[in-house]
């Protein structure tokens, strides 16, 4: 069993190509312990938790520069995303590598021939057999978010995670600052560090489900089980607006057997429920729906006044049943010692924050959301790098209501 919390894009983020490629060795090598593992009907499973972008605006100067400079490196993981887990390569995606070893292993029953399968055969037989999803087995894709509120608004946001993760059988920790991309592991890129932690205490024969016992060490199965805890809202210890503290674990859900059928189908039930629900609430949150990075964006905040760029300045709207809209009247003119005050109507939308609240608290329950593997799926360009270096606060932006 894997557990990583990982940047996994595809290619060189140092360059604006739109290049598939990875010459890495790691996503080879889990695709190789994968089709091992499939090939001799052995558990293998692999949680992932892999952050996508902040949520914040992303193509202006909106932003001090570091951050406008990282945000848009992430905008270009988006087409790259693709490679990694839906790409046209068998040699660059995961999910299609696993694809492959599960025709591979059944391609006998099938009446196949010994030869390679091409990828669209591969898919076709997969949906013959109602195995398309059959890859979800042995890799699931997780992201972190939280929610919260003022006394006049409600907000979400990506937790994002910068530390580099590995832990493998709860019994090897890899803890540095490498990705899994070419500009870190090729040698000739970014100088990096990490700690691989195989520890003496306890190391015994454990049981972590689904049939199988494995040789665990204290440090690893110790900081696997507290992530997890973390994760799943067990550990809030503070009061809070957003995630409240959860009492126990998610049914089906044993921290103790990572590879218990249960456990993972119990995360993998919570992450969907919980992307749902914010869903639900939110107009903006990345979906699968969403053919475009901007498409969340352009439903949830409006146009600055006579301009095309989006006011991020604003409160984003929510969903309309979690909107209030009322009138209220504004004056037109500042009164003088020569004219009258004059005043028109506008319509005022602001959020129900008590009943968007009590359905997130209601149907949010951890931190863990899965990740939209679709999400962006028409955006095929790279991004343009950022262009201004303005610093937020000279802009002088406060957030404020929006006025429809």
């Amino acid at each position: 069993m894997l557990w990583l919390t990982l940047f996994v894009p595809r290619g060189d983020l140092s360059t604006l190509k739109t290049s598939f490629s990875c010459r890495s060795v790691v996503l080879t090598g889990m695709a190789g312990n994968a089709l091992r593992k499939i090939k001799l009907s052995l558990s293998w499973r692999m949680l992932w938790d892999k952050r996508y972008m902040p949520d914040a605006h992303f193509t202006s100067g909106w932003f001090c520069p570091s951050t406008q400079k990282v945000s848009w490196k992430l905008r270009q993981q988006v087409p790259r995303r693709g490679g990694l887990f839906r790409g046209d390569g068998a040699s660059g995606s995961l999910v299609k590598r696993i694809n492959n070893s599960i025709v591979r292993k059944n391609s006998k029953k099938w009446g196949l021939d010994s030869g390679p399968v091409p990828l669209a055969a591969q898919e076709s037989l997969l949906a013959k057999y109602g195995m398309t999803n059959e890859w979800k087995k042995y890799l699931t894709v997780l992201n972190l978010r939280n929610y919260g509120c003022t006394d006049r608004c409600v907000l979400t946001e990506m937790v994002y995670v910068h530390s580099k993760l590995l832990i493998v059988d709860d019994a090897v920790a890899i803890i540095g600052s490498a990705n899994i991309n070419d500009r870190s592991l090729l040698g000739n890129g970014d100088t990096e560090l990490a700690a691989v932690i195989v520890d003496e205490a306890e190391a015994k024969m454990t049981d972590v489900g689904g049939g199988i016992r494995l040789p665990t060490r204290k440090f690893a199965r110790d900081l696997r089980m507290s992530q997890w805890r973390k994760h799943l809202g067990m550990l809030v210890d503070v009061k809070t607006t957003g995630v409240q503290r959860a009492r126990t674990a998610p049914s089906g859900v044993d921290i103790e057997k990572p590879l218990s059928d249960s456990s993972i189908t119990g995360i993998r039930r919570l992450s969907e429920a919980n992307r749902n629900a914010y869903s639900e609430v939110f107009l903006h949150t990345p979906r699968d729906s969403h053919k475009t990075l901007t498409e969340g964006r352009e439903l949830a905040f409006p146009l600055k006044i006579g301009s095309v760029e989006r006011d991020f300045s604003t409160v984003p709207k929510l969903q309309p049943k979690y909107m209030v809209h009322k009138r209220v009247r504004l004056p037109s003119v500042i009164p003088s010692a020569t004219s009258e005050q004059s005043s028109h109507d506008v319509i005022l939308s602001t959020h129900n924050v008590a009943d968007a609240i009590r359905y997130l608290r209601d149907n949010v329950h951890g931190f863990f959301v899965a990740m939209p593997l679709h999400w962006a799926s028409y955006q095929t360009e790279t991004p343009l790098a950022p262009a201004a270096d303005s610093m937020i606060a000279a802009n002088g932006l406060e957030a404020k209501e929006a006025i429809v």
